[in-house]
């Protein structure tokens, strides 16, 4: 569990807690020294293909949109996606993530 840093993270997104709740992710440790200022929520981009267009929110810890920017659409992918994922889409997203790390 010491090797959880925000650099090390393997999936950057907002999802919901219910399958926590529902206790069927199982809570698997706990940080001794969690300090939750090292793990702000980082900016997330949108993007409208259609449109051509792409913006850059700013969310507090609660997930309320503080600020959001118009950027260059190129810029964009730097960035996690702006989006909400379901439990299925994390769990699949993760999967693949881990595989391929320990391939590597």
């Amino acid at each position: 569990m010491e090797r959880l840093i925000p650099e090390n993270a393997l999936l950057v997104g907002k999802f919901g807690d219910l399958e926590i709740l529902r206790k069927n992710w199982p809570i698997i440790g706990a940080l001794k020294d969690w300090v939750p200022s090292n793990w702000p929520m980082l900016p997330m981009a949108r993007i409208d293909e259609a449109a051509g267009r792409a913006w850059l929110a700013i969310y507090d810890d609660s997930f309320n949109c503080i600020k959001e920017t118009e950027i260059d659409i190129d810029a964009a992918s730097r960035y996690p996606y702006d989006r909400m994922m379901g439990a299925g889409a994390v769990e699949v997203r993760l999967t693949n993530l881990i595989r391929s790390a320990e391939e590597s």
